[in-house]
């Protein structure tokens, strides 16, 4: 199963590339702020981009495991946490509705694959560069099909071991900032911590329901 916040980050990161000159990191975290405005007069887009604030990002990882937190401002909290050694993973979702988990397979809590394909995509790299957590950036376009994506890739990073489901090789590097323009709103990712190891690992990456989530049946 994979959840609704699970796939705006897929879609979001569906530029996220890998290269040859890239620094393999099988151990580390990122953090990213997420600033959401509306970008229209729509009651709806107003009152989505309110709800939306103080959004924010986790990622994790290790060799054969992820983790990936979502805090998408008062809307909802959501951790995926997946162990491929032991082909294990757990999505715990805390809403105003209640907590929720829902278990399965790894390959079932990265969800679906991202198809790779370059038809109908244009990828612009610009002369301009930025340097965010002390790594260089450089701005890149993606233009799919009329939607519009700026990036600011480094080819210092590449993770290992997140599983495809945010892997995408269209695009030279990792991207520590990046804005997407979506139904009436603006949503910009910016890296603000980074990290080259994480501590507590057997806690971090427990894929074990805690006590106070009720256990729902996945797909």
């Amino acid at each position: 199963m994979k959840t609704t916040l699970y796939l705006l980050v897929t879609l979001l990161f569906a530029g996220i590339g890998v290269s040859a000159q890239s620094t393999n990191m099988n151990e580390g975290y990122i953090n990213f702020d997420i600033d959401v405005q509306a970008i229209d007069t729509s009651r709806n887009a107003q009152q989505s981009a309110a709800m939306m604030r103080n959004s924010s990002m986790e990622i994790f990882f290790a060799k054969d495991l992820s983790r990936v937190d979502f805090t998408l401002g008062k809307i909802s909290q959501t951790s995926v946490r997946i162990n491929r050694k032991t082909n294990k993973g757990v999505s715990l979702s805390n809403t105003v509705m209640g907590k929720y988990a829902t278990t399965g397979t790894a390959e079932e809590l990265e969800g679906e694959k991202v198809e790779v394909s370059t038809e109908n995509i244009d990828i612009k790299p610009f002369n301009e560069y930025r340097t965010i957590l002390g790594f260089k950036c450089q701005k890149h376009v993606m233009d799919n099909n009329g939607v519009y994506t700026t990036y600011w890739i480094t080819k210092k990073i590449k993770i290992e071991g997140m599983g495809e489901g945010i892997v995408n090789p269209n695009l030279p590097g990792f991207p520590l900032a990046f804005t997407s323009i979506n139904n009436g709103l603006r949503m910009h990712f910016q890296a603000s911590n980074y990290k080259d190891i994480v501590p507590n690992k057997a806690d971090v990456f427990s894929t074990d329901v805690p006590e106070d989530y009720i256990l729902t049946q996945g797909n």
